[in-house]
């Protein structure tokens, strides 16, 4: 539900991606292309400043 979009936190609006937890990805490997997608994700949020 909360991966894909970006949202904001505190009061101070910080932006903040949601992707998946290490281990689950561990257990997971199926939905290491989606957490892949969250980190390019942030990483664009990040260069926008």
């Amino acid at each position: 539900r909360l991966r894909g979009r970006l949202h904001r936190f505190g009061a101070e609006g910080r932006p903040t991606v949601v992707t998946y937890h290490p281990a689950y990805l561990l257990r997971t490997p199926a939905d290491k292309a989606k957490a892949w997608q969250d980190l390019l994700f942030a990483r664009e949020v990040a260069s926008r400043g």
